[in-house]
């Protein structure tokens, strides 16, 4: 005789709290935004710099701090800047393009 599954599962202290959903949202914000570079963008080195650029919390160039993009990449400020606009517009024109 097999046992029916148990539909329930109990959380111990440690995880007593819920965060409405935010972890699954940014999970899926990520893989859509993966998935679009992978689509989209021809080489690799542009693919990384999507990513550095659209979901990292760096700044682009910021002396004050010791980590910002143009130390992790080598690019010029005014190269990263200028691609986080023509990425920026190419998501638009995407958005545009699947909601008519």
């Amino acid at each position: 005789m097999t046992l029916p599954r148990k539909r329930s599962a109990e959380l111990t202290d440690d995880h007593e709290f819920s965060d409405d959903g935010e972890a699954a949202a940014a999970l899926q914000i990520r893989a859509t935004l993966v998935a679009f570079a992978d689509k989209k963008l021809k080489t690799e080195e542009h693919r990384r710099l999507f990513l550095l650029l659209m979901l990292g919390d760096l700044p682009i160039d910021a002396p004050e701090a010791p980590n910002d993009l143009v130390r992790l990449t080598g690019k010029p400020r005014s190269t990263l800047a200028n691609l986080k606009t023509d990425f920026t517009r190419m998501l638009k024109a995407a958005l545009v393009e699947k909601a008519s």
